[in-house]
């Protein structure tokens, strides 16, 4: 295999893990719904792995729902949520962003189209970023959702959506002396972005708000107390992106919210996913949640970090490469550029890597072949020719030096012959 740099499409699982899963697997091969010893050993090892998925997030194991993958928890996490209510969507508002991935876009622009629902989709800054601003002033009365990524898939840009989740959760349960104002109250922490709610927002309207966040590119990149709170209602998360294997998800739902189950069947995830579990992808996805617990792991991120910023600087200097990744407040493996040499396209530059065996992406792996300028980039301001020749490099925790040194090399060789 060449030198791969698209793990923010997926991140191939190494030896060593395969073959503790395939040995991990071998014990516990059963239905874990089946009574018989087989099926209660599979049980078992399906319950290890959810445990260690809930301890990495600070959650209960009963938090944990198993899922297909990102996109079938972000359909839960928008549609399953929304359903829940149990009123007309047309009477129902949600709030998302412009540079959502298209799991969670869609879904909610299909719910408005047909069924009427309310949809606020915020813009977002030059460096792909939301304003909490803006955001405060889209919630009404009626706002059942706010789902906001974590981290850009495409750009790696993260969202300042952890600063609304911990305000959230503070004045949620903010207790007020009696006839005191739950807005002026001494103990309350009212940030300037906060301070544009509508006044008709009550403590209640904020509690039946339900938070959703897509996690999948910020889990295991992102050390947790950055982004991880309780201000949260639930979150979308995998492992394929880490090393784990692709096929299995989770959404973490935090204990007493509700939603309605896409698939309907047996009583698998206590009946909020039908399906037999897919417990090799269960195991795996369990697999990765301990490595995140270790200190190594994250020792690791900061040295991909510094990869990472190598190959920042030296993209810089390339003639005709714009960055399109903000430098501070991104995720620590991506770099996104758009390419607008004359003559020479990112697809160019995407072919000629291809060859020379480094294999990166034109931006979403859910979008690519679709010769589609990205929506991400169109959002943040680019042009429709810097957003149909983006390049996404995503590195992975054994992404070596060797290989970032080679990358560099063969850019600048590349460059120098145009």
């Amino acid at each position: 295999m060449g030198v791969y740099l698209d793990h923010n499409a997926t991140s191939p699982a190494s030896a060593e893990h395969l073959a503790r899963l395939v040995a991990l697997f071998n014990r516990a091969a059963g239905n874990p719904s089946s009574p018989h010893a087989a099926g209660r050993s599979a049980s078992v090892a399906l319950s290890e792995a959810r445990k260690h998925i809930a301890v990495t997030l600070d959650a209960e194991p009963s938090e944990v729902v198993f899922v297909s993958g990102g996109s079938e928890a972000n359909n839960i996490g928008t549609r399953g949520v929304l359903r829940a209510h149990g009123k007309p969507l047309c009477e129902l508002h949600a709030i998302t962003s412009s540079i959502e991935h298209p799991c969670v876009l869609e879904p909610l622009k299909h719910l408005s189209q047909t069924e009427g629902l309310q949809l606020s989709i915020l813009p977002v800054d030059e460096n792909g970023r939301i304003r909490l601003v803006d955001l405060l002033r889209e919630i009404r009365a009626e706002t059942a959702l706010v789902s906001i990524m974590v981290a850009n898939n495409e750009t790696g840009a993260i969202q300042p959506i952890f600063d609304f989740a911990q305000w959230l959760n503070a004045v949620r349960w903010l207790k007020c002396k009696p006839g005191t104002d739950w807005r002026t109250s001494g103990e309350a922490q009212w940030p300037e972005w906060a301070q544009c709610l509508s006044p008709a927002i009550t403590q209640t309207h904020l509690q039946n708000l339900h938070l959703h966040v897509d996690a999948v590119q910020s889990f295991g990149k992102i050390p947790f107390s950055q982004w991880c709170s309780v201000g949260y209602d639930s979150a979308s998360l995998c492992a394929h992106k880490l090393g784990g294997l692709a096929g299995v998800g989770a959404l973490l739902l935090r204990r007493g919210r509700k939603f309605e189950p896409l698939i309907l069947g047996g009583a698998q995830e206590r009946s909020r996913r039908a399906g037999t579990e897919n417990l090799m992808g269960i195991l795996s996805f369990g697999l990765v949640a301990e490595a995140l617990s270790q200190p190594d792991w994250w020792v690791n991120i900061e040295t991909m970090r510094g990869r990472r910023e190598k190959l920042l600087r030296r993209l810089e200097s390339c003639p005709g490469v714009v960055i399109n990744t903000p430098e501070i407040g991104s995720l620590p493996n991506t770099v996104n550029v758009s390419v607008v040499a004359p003559r020479f396209r990112g697809e160019d530059l995407l072919m000629e890597l291809d060859l020379r065996g480094y294999y990166v992406s034109s931006g979403s792996a859910c979008s690519s072949g679709a010769n589609r300028p990205s929506h991400v980039l169109l959002a943040q301001g680019r042009s429709t020719e810097e957003a149909k020749n983006a390049l996404r490099f995503s590195l992975g925790v054994n992404t070596s030096d060797e290989e970032v040194d080679s990358l560099c090399a063969a850019l600048i060789d590349i460059f120098s012959k145009r």
